[in-house]
């Protein structure tokens, strides 16, 4: 998509990157494609600090940030699962169809 629209990127970004990087190619501004990917970026980095590659201070830190913004463990996922789906939502509606 980033080839047809004639839009340059790195051979080193990854798929956040490059979908936000599409985004802007297709009209969004650049804070737009941001606050679409966002949800996904965050959902990437739980998984990366708490699963993934399990730093124990850093997965802590994670813990305690969600519980102190969303009172529990079970309202962030809560949040963080709408927020990607909507998010998700969004970035296919505006991209053009049979692009996937």
């Amino acid at each position: 998509m980033i080839d047809e629209k004639g839009g340059e990127y790195e051979q080193c970004w990854r798929s956040l990157k490059l979908l936000e990087v599409t985004l802007e190619l297709y009209g969004q501004t650049q804070e737009e494609a941001n606050y679409q990917v966002a949800p996904l970026r965050e959902l990437h980095k739980l998984r990366t600090n708490g699963i993934a590659h399990s730093n124990p201070s850093k997965k802590k830190m994670a813990v305690s940030d969600a519980r102190k913004k969303h009172g529990s463990l079970s309202n962030h996922f809560k949040d963080l699962v709408q927020r990607v789906y909507f998010s998700t939502k969004n970035i296919v509606e505006f991209l053009p169809p049979n692009q996937f």
